[in-house]
C-alpha cells in the first residue's frame, strides 16, 4: 500500500533504482520498503 505510491513517484525506476530509492527517501522509504524487500524475496 505506502510502497504503491512511492513507486508510482519514480516510474523510471526499474530495480536498481528501487535500492537507491529508499536511501532517497530516506528513513521514511527505508522503513516501507524493508517490508516490501522481505515480501517480495
Amino acid at each position: 500500500m505506502f510502497a504503491q505510491p512511492i513507486a508510482a513517484i519514480s516510474p523510471m525506476n526499474n530495480t536498481w533504482t528501487r535500492n537507491y530509492q529508499t536511501i532517497d527517501f530516506g528513513n521514511y522509504g527505508y522503513g516501507i520498503y524493508s517490508q516490501d524487500v522481505e515480501l517480495y524475496r
